[in-house]
C-alpha cells in the first residue's frame, strides 16, 4: 500500500485543483441557482452568485428527482425507517424499488450526517473514486505509476463526469467499473488473492445500487465479457481463476437483490419511457457532436444553443467532451501494438472503438441497440463513461510510449495530428453552415462558433507540441514530461468545466489557461527545472487562480454553499391545511416544484418520475391532465406537456382532482382555477421588460363569446411604485368596451395583475385591441410590461378569461406578500380515506377506470375489477362515515374510521402489489378501486382501526438472498481456499520500469496475452 501513497496524494491534489471553486471559495455543485425547488428560480433567502449557464446537463433530474428524493430518504432513515414507499409524491409510489433513488448505495448514507448544503460531497466522492480506481486498474496492468496517475487525471478533467456530476446516479455507477476491472485482472494474476471476494462483491453491489439501471447493465455486461476473455486466456489455471470469480460475483448480486429483484418486478410491470417497442438503444450522436467532443463549447455551453438545435446533437444525451491531448495520447497508444500486445491495452482499445462507434452510430455497431435490454439504453448518456475510461487508459499507455520515443521521431505524429484537427474543425464549421446562413456570419452565434473553434484548435495542436518541446529540451527528465502532460489536461479541464460562467468568461478563461500551459511547459523545458515541490505549486496555482479570479470579479459561477431546503413561509401554512396528509395539494409555478414537497412530508400531486404504476399513469394522462406526461405532472407548461393549458385541465377535470384528495392549489403567478381562453405564453417565446413610458398595445381575435377578465404580466424591478395602471379594451369599431384601473403599490415583481370587469358578450371572432398605460405619481416610479422581441405581433404578455368566478365553490385561502405564493381551497375534495356505499364491477381495471366518466358522484360509487357488486340505498344527504385519525408515514398508514354504512373503504393511494391492510387487527383482502386506488370491503357500520402497510412483493425473499450473499463474502476464502505456495501477481515487466522510462532506446514493450 505504501507504493500507492504518493500517486493517491497527487490525484487528490489534482482533484482539489479541478474543483478550486468548491474548496477555496465555498461554492456548491448543487444546481440550485438557478434551480427549481421550493421557490424558483433560486432557493428562498439565497443571495449568492447565479450561474449564467447550466452546471449540469440534467438539472431537473439532479435537483427535482435526485436531491429532493434524497431529502425524503434521509429524513425517513434518520427516523429508523427504510423508505419502501413514498406516500407524499404524486398519488404515492414505490420508492426503494425505483433504483434511481439509490437508497441502498453506501456513499449516499453520508447524507445522514451531512447538512443538506453539503450533500454535493457525495458527488465529489463518486468522482474521486472513479479516478482512484482507474489508477489502480492501470497499475495492476503494469502501467508505470506516473502514467497510471495521468489516466486518473483524465477522469478528473473529463467533461462527461463534470457535466453529469450532480446527476449523482451516473458517476455513482461509473465509479465502480474500474474497480471491477481491477479485481478481474488481479484475480487472473493471482486466483487466490485474499481480497478477491469482498472487492468483487463491493464493486458489483455498488454498481447495481448506484442508481442508474441502464448504466449498471452496460457496466456489468462489459465486465462480464472482459472476465470471460481473460478467463479464456488464463491457461492451465483457468479453473482456479473461475473459482476466484464466482463467490464474490454471486455475493454482490445476492446482497443487492433487495434492489434489483424488486426493481425488475416493478419496472417490467409499470409505465415508463422505455416502452416495449422502445428505440432508445438506436439513438446516437451525429458527426457534429463528435466535433464538439474534441472542441468543447464549439456549438454552445451546456444546454445552450446559440446556433440553434442541431440534429442528434442535443445536450440531453451528450457524452460530454474530453481534452484534445487525451485523444492524441490515446491514438499514440496504437503505436505500441508494433511490439508485443498487452492484454489491458487490447481491451481498452477494443472498448474505446466499440463504445465510440456505438455512440456515433457507426453502421453495424449501432444495430446492437436493437437487441433486447440494449434497446433500453441511451448509449451516449448512459455508456459514455466507458468511452472516458477507455480513452484515459489508452492515454496512459500512449504517454508511456511517448516517454520512450526520441524527440526527432515525433514529427511523424505531430504533423498528421495537426492536419487531422484542422480538418475536423473545418468539417465542424461546415456542418452548421445552414444555421450560420440563417443567423448571419457576423452576429453573436458566429463569433461563438469561430471563437471557441479557434481556441479548441489551439488546445488540440499546442498540447502535443508542448510535450514535444519538453521531450526535446529535457529528454532526460521524464518526470517533467509527465507533469506537463497532466498540467495540460488539468488546465483544459478547468477551463471548460461547467461552473456557470457566461460564454465570454469561459472563452477568456480558456485563453488564459492555454497561455499558462504553454508558459509552464516552456519554463520546465527551458530551465530544466527539477521535479519537486516548486513546479507542483506553480502548476496547481496555474490551474486554480484563473478560475478563482473570474469567479470573484464576476456575478456568475457556481452557487454559494446554501441549503436548497430552506423553508419558505408558505410551507407551514400548507402543512397545517393538509392536516397531516389527509388532503393533497397541487402546485403551479414551482411552489414547490415536483418531488420537493416529500422532503417536508407534504403530500403533493406534482411529480417528476422515471417510472409509475400503470393505473396511476393512466389516471393522470386520461383524467387529470390530458396534455401532461404521467411521469412529469406539474401545473406549468414545461416538462413533457404536449398540449393544452394546465389551468384549463384543472377546471375541466376538477372532480377527478377532488377524487384524488387534491384540496389545495398552490401558485405564484398562475390562476390555477381559471381557464384562460387566450394566453400569449402559449407561444413560449422569450420575453423582455418594456417600460410603460407610453401606452402599450396588443391585438387579438377574441376566441370566446364572453370576456370578463384580463391578466397582464408586470415588472416592478423589485421596488414599490406609486401610481395608477389603466387597462382598456377596444372593440372592432374602436369604442371602449371594457376598462379597469388598479394601483401599483402592492404589485409583485414578474407577476400577473388581474383586471376584472363586468362580462362583455358577443365578442367571438372579433378583433380586439388592448391598451395598458401607467400614470406615475412619483418621479422615480415606473412599471414595465413584458414584450416578445421575436414575436412583436403578440404585443405584451397577457391572458384573457371568459369568467372571473372560481368553479366548485373554490376560494382563495392564503396570500403571502413576501413570496407571492397563494393557496386556493377546493372544498369538494374527498379525504385520503373515504367510504363509498355503492360499488359496480367492470371486467378489467381499464374498464373500471373508464366507468368513472359516467358516474355522477365519484365519492358515492366506485368501480371494482372483481368481486360482488354493492347496491346501496343509503341516503344521499347523509355522510357515509368520518375519518377520526390519520397518521401518514413512509411504508405505513394508520387511521381510525367511523363507518355509518357498509361499502368500499377507499384509500386514494396508488394500488401496487405489496399492499396489505388490517382492519381491527384482522387482515383484509385489498381491492383495486377505480383502476387506480386501493380499498377494502366494509360489511357493516362501525369503528375500524386500520393499518395500511406496504412491502415489495418479493421483499422477504430478497432479504434472505442478501443474507446468503454476506455469508458467501465472509466464508468465500474458506470455500475456495488459498493454497500454500499459491502464485503471487507477477512483477512489473522488465521492459517497463516504474519511473516511466523503458529499458532501452526502443519504444517500450508490453506483456503478451497468455496462451
Amino acid at each position: 500500500m505504501r507504493t500507492h501513497v504518493r500517486p493517491v496524494m497527487l490525484l487528490l491534489l489534482i482533484f482539489v485543483c479541478v474543483n478550486g471553486l468548491v474548496f477555496f471559495l465555498g461554492r456548491s455543485l448543487i444546481p440550485m441557482a438557478p434551480g427549481y425547488g421550493l421557490i424558483s428560480p433560486v432557493p428562498y433567502g439565497y443571495k449568492g452568485p447565479i450561474s449564467k449557464n447550466m452546471t449540469c446537463l440534467d438539472p431537473a433530474g439532479a435537483l427535482n428527482v435526485d436531491y429532493a428524493s434524497d431529502a425524503f430518504a434521509s429524513g425517513a432513515m434518520k427516523q429508523g425507517i427504510l423508505p419502501l414507499w413514498n406516500p407524499y409524491q404524486g398519488i404515492g409510489q414505490p420508492f426503494l424499488a425505483n433504483s434511481l433513488f439509490a437508497v441502498l448505495y453506501p456513499p449516499s448514507w453520508l447524507r445522514l450526517i451531512l447538512p443538506p448544503q453539503w450533500w454535493d460531497v457525495v458527488f465529489l466522492l463518486n468522482w474521486l473514486l472513479a479516478a482512484l480506481f482507474l489508477y489502480l486498474y492501470l497499475d495492476v496492468l503494469g502501467v508505470p505509476k506516473a502514467a497510471s496517475v495521468l489516466g486518473g487525471t483524465v477522469v478528473l478533467a473529463s467533461g462527461y463526469f463534470q457535466s453529469y456530476l450532480a446527476l449523482r446516479e451516473l458517476p455513482a455507477v461509473a465509479a465502480w467499473w474500474p474497480l471491477l476491472a481491477f479485481a478481474v485482472e488481479r484475480i487472473v494474476h493471482d486466483p487466490s488473492w485474499r481480497h478477491r471476494h469482498w472487492v468483487l462483491a463491493l464493486g458489483i453491489y455498488c454498481s447495481i445500487t448506484g442508481g442508474q439501471p441502464e448504466s449498471s447493465f452496460i457496466s456489468l455486461f462489459v465486465i462480464l465479457v472482459y472476465a470471460v476473455v481473460r478467463l479464456f486466456h488464463a491457461g492451465r489455471k483457468g479453473w482456479r481463476v473461475l473459482l476466484g470469480f464466482i463467490p464474490g460475483s454471486l455475493a454482490g448480486l445476492l446482497i443487492a437483490a433487495p434492489l434489483w429483484v424488486n426493481f425488475s418486478e416493478y419496472a417490467f410491470t409499470s409505465f415508463s419511457f422505455h416502452a416495449p417497442d422502445s428505440v432508445h438503444g438506436l439513438k446516437g450522436r451525429s458527426l457534429s457532436a463528435l466535433y464538439a467532443y474534441i472542441f468543447p463549447y464549439l456549438y454552445g455551453p451546456p444546454q445552450g444553443y446559440p446556433l440553434g438545435v442541431l440534429n442528434d446533437a442535443d445536450w440531453d444525451s451528450s457524452p460530454g467532451w474530453i481534452p484534445a491531448v487525451v485523444v492524441f495520447l490515446a491514438l499514440c497508444s496504437f503505436a505500441a501494438w508494433k511490439k508485443k500486445r498487452d492484454a489491458g491495452l487490447v481491451f481498452l482499445s477494443v472498448l474505446a472503438v466499440a463504445v465510440g462507434a456505438k455512440i456515433w452510430c457507426a453502421p453495424g455497431i449501432n444495430e446492437i441497440g436493437a437487441l433486447p435490454f440494449f434497446k433500453l439504453i441511451v448509449f451516449p448518456r448512459y455508456a459514455g463513461f466507458l468511452f472516458v475510461f477507455a480513452l484515459a487508459g489508452m492515454a496512459a499507455y500512449g504517454i508511456h510510449f511517448l516517454a520512450g520515443l526520441e524527440a526527432k521521431k515525433w514529427r511523424r505524429l505531430l504533423v498528421p495530428w495537426a492536419l487531422l484537427m484542422i480538418a475536423l474543425l473545418v468539417c465542424g464549421i461546415h456542418a452548421v453552415r445552414g444555421n450560420l446562413e440563417t443567423l448571419g456570419y457576423t452576429g453573436g452565434p458566429a463569433v461563438h462558433l469561430f471563437g471557441f473553434g479557434v481556441l479548441g484548435l489551439f488546445w488540440a495542436i499546442l498540447g502535443p507540441v508542448m510535450l514535444w518541446m519538453v521531450k526535446r529540451n529535457a529528454s532526460g527528465q521524464n518526470g517533467a514530461f509527465y507533469l506537463v502532460a497532466a498540467a495540460g489536461i488539468v488546465l483544459q479541464g478547468t477551463a471548460y468545466a461547467p461552473v456557470g460562467f457566461d460564454a465570454v468568461s469561459t472563452g477568456l478563461l480558456s485563453g488564459i489557461c492555454l497561455v499558462l500551459y504553454c508558459a509552464f511547459a516552456w519554463w520546465l523545458s527551458r530551465f530544466r527545472v527539477p521535479i519537486g515541490l516548486k513546479p507542483m505549486v506553480v502548476a496547481s496555482a496555474a490551474a486554480v487562480l484563473p478560475t478563482l479570479t473570474i469567479a470573484l470579479l464576476g456575478p456568475h459561477g457556481l452557487p454559494a454553499r446554501y441549503n436548497p431546503l430552506t423553508p419558505a413561509p408558505y410551507l407551514d401554512k400548507l402543512a397545517a391545511l393538509q392536516q397531516g396528509g389527509i388532503f393533497r395539494s397541487y402546485s403551479f409555478d414551482g411552489v414547490p416544484q415536483p418531488n420537493f414537497a416529500s422532503a417536508f412530508r407534504l403530500s403533493s400531486l406534482s411529480v417528476l418520475e422515471a417510472i409509475s404504476p400503470q393505473g396511476t399513469a393512466r389516471f393522470i394522462e386520461h383524467f387529470l391532465d390530458r396534455g401532461a406526461s404521467a411521469l412529469w405532472l406539474a401545473g406549468n407548461k414545461t416538462g413533457f406537456r404536449s398540449k393544452g393549458n394546465p389551468s384549463t385541465e384543472v377546471v375541466t377535470n376538477l372532480r377527478y382532482y377532488s377524487l384524488a384528495s387534491v384540496r389545495f392549489f398552490v401558485a405564484r403567478d398562475s390562476e390555477p382555477l381559471l381557464a384562460p381562453v387566450y394566453d400569449t405564453d402559449d407561444s413560449r417565446g422569450a420575453i423582455s421588460p418594456l417600460p410603460l413610458r407610453r401606452p402599450a398595445e396588443a391585438r387579438v381575435v377574441c376566441p370566446s363569446d364572453r370576456l370578463a377578465r384580463v391578466d397582464v404580466k408586470l415588472d416592478t424591478s423589485g421596488r414599490v411604485h406609486t401610481g395608477r395602471l389603466l387597462l382598456r379594451v377596444f372593440g372592432p369599431d374602436g369604442a371602449v368596451i371594457a376598462t379597469r384601473e388598479a394601483r401599483s403599490e402592492g404589485l409583485r415583481n414578474h407577476a400577473y395583475l388581474g383586471f376584472t370587469f363586468p362580462p362583455v358578450d358577443g365578442l367571438e371572432g372579433k378583433d380586439l385591441r388592448l391598451e395598458i398605460s401607467y400614470v406615475p405619481e412619483k418621479r422615480d416610479s415606473m412599471i414595465a410590461v413584458y414584450r416578445y422581441p421575436s414575436k412583436p405581433e403578440l404585443g405584451f404578455a397577457f391572458r384573457m378569461y371568459d369568467t372571473a368566478v372560481l368553479p366548485g365553490g373554490c376560494s382563495l385561502l392564503y396570500d403571502d406578500p413576501e413570496t407571492g405564493v397563494r393557496i386556493w381551497d377546493n372544498p369538494g375534495a374527498v379525504p385520503r380515506i373515504f367510504l363509498a356505499p355503492s360499488a359496480g364491477v367492470a371486467g378489467t381495471w381499464q374498464e373500471a377506470m373508464e366507468r368513472m366518466r359516467e358516474t355522477p358522484d365519484l365519492a358515492r360509487r366506485v368501480w371494482l375489477s372483481r368481486g360482488p357488486e354493492i347496491v346501496s340505498n343509503y341516503p344521499l344527504n347523509l355522510p357515509t362515515g368520518r375519518l377520526l385519525s390519520f397518521d401518514l408515514q413512509p411504508n405505513e398508514v394508520r387511521s381510525k374510521y367511523e363507518a355509518h354504512t357498509a361499502g368500499i373503504l377507499t384509500f386514494t393511494e396508488s394500488f401496487c402489489p405489496g399492499w396489505s391492510v388490517t382492519a381491527n387487527g384482522k387482515e383484509t383482502p385489498v381491492l383495486l378501486v377505480d383502476g387506480v386506488f386501493l380499498g377494502i370491503r366494509i360489511d357493516k357500520p362501525g369503528t375500524y382501526d386500520l393499518v395500511y402497510r406496504y412491502r415489495p412483493p418479493l421483499w422477504s425473499l430478497t432479504l434472505a438472498m442478501a443474507v446468503l450473499g454476506f455469508v458467501l463474502v465472509l466464508f468465500g476464502n474458506r470455500m475456495t481456499g488459498r493454497r500454500p505456495g499459491s502464485e503471487e501477481p507477477p512483477g512489473v515487466p522488465e521492459s517497463m520500469n516504474r519511473n516511466g522510462a523503458s529499458s532501452g532506446d526502443d519504444p517500450p514493450t508490453f506483456p503478451p496475452l497468455k496462451a
